[in-house]
């Protein structure tokens, strides 16, 4: 299902992975971070590590290597359901650049993610099964049973 990635260190409940960022603007590291949500629903973010050991998840790396960024947190997305098969994970783009490259990666890859993961996307503030016609505020992925 996912061809290109960056090497993931991950820690050991498979909620928090570190990874490098490769390209024009150097060597950046990146994290993903898996948090509680409500209940067995979790929050899939991810940023650059700032030099004061913060997380910008705003910033624009410039790497030219987003199709091996969001590889990469696919890969972790699917590492932490592998671990976590009774929890969903819920991704809240932050910016509007952010909201339509989701959507277009899920349009465009859907047929691999629906072969792992049921899809529910938010528009508003209601939550139904995801449809690719229709730009979504958010997303929720539930790992299929093996």
């Amino acid at each position: 299902m996912i061809d290109n990635t960056y090497q993931l260190y991950p820690n050991e409940n498979t909620t928090q992975f570190i990874f490098f960022s490769e390209g024009r603007m150097g060597r950046v590291m990146k994290v993903i971070i898996i948090s509680p949500y409500h209940r067995n629903r979790w929050n899939l973010a991810f940023g650059d590590v700032q030099p004061d050991g913060g997380i910008d998840d705003t910033i624009k790396t410039n790497n030219n290597d987003v199709a091996k960024v969001i590889g990469t947190v696919a890969q972790a997305a699917l590492l932490f359901s592998e671990k976590h098969p009774g929890c969903s994970l819920v991704i809240f783009p932050v910016d509007e650049k952010r909201k339509w490259l989701y959507n277009l990666i899920f349009r465009r890859r859907l047929e691999e993610i629906q072969e792992v993961f049921e899809i529910f996307g938010k528009k508003g503030r209601l939550w139904r099964a995801y449809d690719p016609n229709v730009v979504f505020d958010a997303f929720e992925l539930f790992r299929k049973p093996h």
